[in-house]
């Protein structure tokens, strides 16, 4: 049945092991820490949910924007100018 369906999509490539690759893929963009990717699916360590978790391009390009955003927002005035002394 499943052979079936990979069949008639077209889909070339497909083992049973891509679906463990998608899960820890999900939860990286889903915003899941290393340690929670890790724990939720069952890796012994660190390094093996590294390998699995990858980001969609889409998600590459918002983490990039949200770092742009954030070195390329203009200081307060305020906050900038050094309080002086007064007598």
């Amino acid at each position: 049945m499943v052979r079936s369906g990979l069949t008639d999509t077209e889909i070339e490539g497909y083992v049973w092991h891509s679906n463990r690759h998608t899960f820890c893929s999900w939860l990286a963009m889903a915003s899941a820490t290393i340690k929670e990717i890790q724990e939720l699916a069952g890796h012994k360590t660190i390094t093996m949910s590294a390998r699995y978790s990858h980001l969609s391009p889409e998600r590459r390009l918002l983490v990039i924007d949200r770092i742009a955003g954030a070195v390329t927002t203009e200081p307060n005035p305020a906050e900038t100018q050094k309080p002086t002394a007064t007598k």
